[in-house]
């Protein structure tokens, strides 16, 4: 039984172990589909697989980009390369801005740094977007107006859904608005659809409110009480009381821009109770300022100061409300002929004044210089990325060359073998020629003195039978114009060039004559010469003579001797 027991649970185990082996494969594959997700035109890089791991335990999230990196088809691709460090860049902003120790702007500065080497448009919006979201959340504004305009341009550029695009311009509206760049501001909130039925409540809101306090800013107070009123209209559909109340508030500040002040001080006194009731103090202590002032005009000036006083404590870190409210205080008490406190308090108004407008200028040239530098690092990516690539066709030109000498090099060995090789053959093959004609000439002149032999033989036999004998057979020219052209060819190739010599020699001389040389030539005896030419001996005697004048030779002279030598 305890047998039966303990090998039921070796088995359970085992298949638990394959299970969760057959789990894990198939997980990992999954998080590789999602990793090479191809562009959807909704989300960025690796945006899909965070959304799917991210809400993993940290560890398991560190296991899941291990097991990437650790893919070959992963992590051979440079693509890739900086699609990983934009991964770990999102854990990093999850994760307090730290990936195994190392911070997040090592892995930001590796993808834009990819991103620019490879042209990858589609990383390096990525990248953008996911940084301006780290520095607006550490309170650079700049940086993070800088990375999110940067993001939301290029989004356009790549043909994102409209929807995405205005998420992330809703998202630097904020900090436009901020770095007082209205008009640009407007821009990015503005579009044709319909974001109340698309977009969640607070992006609506953001988007309506900060196109009118821009319009506001641009005194151009009728249009941004149009944009308050959608606001305010739109947190009342949602049951956003805090907001329906602070839009209310700006309709009545745009209100007082356009002089109707007495309008203001109902919409003013909604904001009011309203940021009051969800602790929104400093927004109340504003707007108390504001209906502080409106009541001191009005010549109802008791408890004025203790108010401004403490709208002015509720915005002691909020220095944009705080230099609004030291002004109305400096106005107050010069209009009570208090010129000391009222000067105090426009010394403070201007002072705090032209540091928010340090910090603004000084985040503008941030955000520029920021923007020089990354188009200086582009361009030496570029740079880089050419003088890579000029190396590359460098050193791919100097192999063609080699490869293309070596080629010919080896042609020309492969040509000059062949022809020493063709000389060969046709030289054995001249030679065979030679040997050839030399055996054949051989038979040919010995048949012909067979033939001569025969027809002697035959004129003995006559003789002896005593029979007429015909003239005409014993002279009888044996070497007919078609056996001499036959016996010349032979002779040619065995002694090239002893006809041209001959003719040099002696530039009359006949055809018998050249016939009576080449039979010389071959160490006939004069009763082989004379049967082959069909002529007697005295006759090939005189021929012989005459052929030593036509050579020009003396009688000394060895005819046959100076003949073989040709």
């Amino acid at each position: 039984m305890v047998k039966q027991l303990s090998k039921f649970i070796c088995c359970t185990g085992l298949s638990i172990i394959i299970t969760l082996h057959l789990f894990s494969q198939q997980n990992a594959a999954l998080w590789k589909s999602l990793f090479n997700k191809p562009f959807d035109a909704e989300n960025t890089l690796t945006q899909i697989l965070w959304e799917a791991i991210q809400s993993k335990p940290k560890e398991e999230i560190l296991q899941i980009i291990s097991l990437l990196e650790a893919d070959k088809n992963i992590s051979k691709s440079k693509a890739n390369e900086g699609k990983l460090s934009l991964l770990k860049l999102r854990f990093c902003k999850q994760n307090n801005g730290q990936y195994k120790g190392m911070s997040w702007k090592i892995f930001g500065e590796d993808a834009l740094r990819m991103a620019t080497i490879n042209e990858d448009v589609y990383l390096l919006q990525s990248s953008c977007c996911i940084l301006g979201d780290i520095y607006l959340n550490d309170g650079k504004s700049d940086t993070a107006l800088f990375y999110l305009v940067r993001a939301a341009l290029l989004a356009e550029q790549l043909g994102y859904k409209k929807e995405a695009v205005l998420t992330l311009k809703i998202s630097a509206s904020n900090a436009l608005y901020q770095t007082q760049d209205y008009a640009q501001c407007i821009s990015f909130c503005k579009t044709d659809i319909n974001i109340e039925k698309t977009f969640p409540s607070y992006a609506v809101i953001s988007a309506y409110n900060n196109t009118g306090l821009s319009y506001l800013r641009l005194k151009k107070p009728d249009s941004a009480i149009y944009f308050f009123t959608k606001a305010a209209n739109y947190s009342n559909k949602v049951k956003w009381g805090v907001w329906e109340g602070i839009a209310t508030g700006n309709i009545g500040d745009a209100y007082h821009a356009k002089g109707k002040t007495d309008a203001a001080m109902s919409l003013w006194k909604k904001d009011y109770d309203s940021c009051v009731k969800y602790k929104e103090w400093p927004n109340a202590g504003l707007t108390l300022a504001f209906m502080s002032e409106y009541q001191f005009n009005k010549g109802h000036r008791h408890g004025v100061f203790d108010k401004l006083r403490w709208a002015k404590n509720v915005n002691f870190d909020d220095k944009i409300n705080l230099v609004r409210i030291y002004k109305i205080q400096a106005e107050c008490y010069r209009k009570i002929n208090r010129h000391d406190s009222a000067d105090a308090y426009f010394e403070k108004y201007y002072a705090l004044s032209d540091s928010l407008q340090r910090v603004i200028y000084r985040s503008n040239y941030n955000a520029l210089q920021l923007k020089l530098e990354n188009e200086k690092n582009i361009q030496g990516f570029k740079l880089l990325k050419k003088q890579r690539q000029t190396e590359i066709i460098r050193r791919n030109l100097l192999l063609i060359a080699l490869l293309s000498f070596l080629l010919i090099g080896i042609l020309l060995f492969n040509r000059q073998r062949l022809n020493i090789k063709l000389a060969r053959q046709q030289q054995s093959i001249a030679e065979a020629e030679k040997d050839s004609a030399k055996e054949q000439l051989n038979i040919f002149t010995q048949t012909l003195l067979e033939k001569n032999e025969q027809i002697e033989n035959l004129h003995a036999s006559l003789k002896l039978q005593h029979a007429v004998t015909n003239d005409e057979l014993i002279h009888q020219t044996l070497l007919t114009d078609y056996d001499w052209n036959r016996f010349k060819d032979l002779f040619e190739k065995i002694h090239s060039g002893f006809f041209s010599q001959l003719k040099n020699m002696a530039p009359g001389i006949t055809q018998s004559e050249m016939r009576m040389a080449a039979l010389i030539k071959l160490n006939l005896d004069n009763k082989q010469m004379a049967s082959m030419q069909g002529i007697s001996i005295s006759s090939l005697r005189g021929n012989k003579t005459r052929l030593r004048q036509k050579l020009n030779i003396s009688v000394e002279t060895d005819l046959e001797n100076l003949l073989k030598q040709l």
